[in-house]
């Protein structure tokens, strides 16, 4: 008895579900493609009337946003005898498209077979799930934007942009196996201002902290591109010089370095003077890795300095 009652409350319990369901439903008939019924929700989505849809098909009311897509669902159905989750696009009755996911089965109600399609609108959902994609990729944007900046922090002088001690090592390094790769030779330069702590004393710091800026300006507008102007920091300058074919060629560009530092800076009404005393070491004659040729120039600019300042030395000549 209980068993027969259940059986007899069964289609007034599916009705109902068919009836409250937010999604819209439609059931329509294998044979021709008729719509039999449709629920509250497709109204609602669609903006059709239940009496206009009735004994149409979604052909002809222009449902699908393009006929390929239909083709897709149908043959997609046909294989398979049910779907889950067919993404597409539907049309409603006012022309607007919007996005929807589709689930369909084939069954038979009444003894006639019918494909029954439960369609639910993501419109809103692909709408928040664009923006977030946009708010993550501006967030990763940022975070890559930020990460970069702190590398070259990490490795750049705050005052002059130029490479610190960090990379200097590696530039060198690069240097070096480039040389050894051509089977050829390249020069490192330590470059130490004559009187730069006068100028602080005298005129301040702000007016040294532009003097640095301006003689690092100045060195590089003397060596190439793929040369490295580096800050070791206070007033000392190492130069990496790629390439260089004879030592001739490096002595010509300190006796233009020199020159160069000796001329005066204008600098907030101030003309300042420093000039510059300038070391040089060789790859691979007076080192093979960065640490030596580094120690090695800095050796040759302190015999510079010993000299009488404003003078250039190779490491080993005095």
């Amino acid at each position: 008895m209980a068993q027969n009652s259940i059986v007899s409350l069964a289609p007034d319990a599916y009705r109902q579900v068919f009836l409250s369901s937010p999604d819209y439903i439609t059931i329509s008939r294998l044979s021709d493609g008729f719509f039999i019924d449709v629920n509250p929700g497709y109204e609602r989505f669609t903006g059709y009337a239940r009496s206009e849809v009735i004994g149409q098909t979604s052909a002809s009311l222009n449902i699908w946003f393009d006929a390929q897509t239909r083709i897709d669902f149908v043959n997609a159905l046909e294989q398979s005898g049910v779907l889950h989750s067919f993404a597409t696009r539907l049309r409603t009755k006012s022309g607007e498209v919007c996005d929807v996911e589709v689930s369909a089965t084939t069954t038979v109600i009444a003894g006639e077979p019918v494909l029954v399609a439960v369609v639910r609108d993501v419109t809103e959902r692909k709408r928040v799930d664009a923006e977030l994609a946009q708010y993550r990729a501006h967030l990763e944007a940022m975070v890559e934007a930020r990460t970069a900046e702190l590398k070259h922090l990490a490795q750049h002088d705050v005052l002059t942009g130029l490479p610190n001690r960090a990379l200097l090592g590696d530039r060198i390094a690069q240097a070096i196996h480039h040389a050894q790769r051509y089977k050829g030779s390249m020069a490192v330069m330590a470059v130490d201002l004559d009187r730069f702590k006068q100028v602080n004393d005298t005129l301040g710091h702000a007016v040294g902290d532009v003097l640095l800026k301006r003689v690092a300006q100045r060195l590089r507008d003397l060596v190439r591109k793929s040369d490295t102007v580096a800050r070791m920091g206070g007033d000392e300058f190492v130069l990496i010089l790629k390439e260089v074919p004879s030592q001739e060629v490096v002595t010509a560009v300190a006796t233009k370095i020199r020159d160069a530092l000796a001329q005066a800076f204008d600098i907030e009404g101030h003309s300042v003077e420093v000039g510059g005393s300038i070391g040089v070491a060789l790859f691979p004659r007076d080192g093979t890795d960065a640490h030596t040729l580094l120690k090695c120039a800095d050796v040759a600019m302190y015999n510079a300095k010993q000299a009488g300042r404003g003078q250039f030395r190779f490491f080993g000549k005095l």
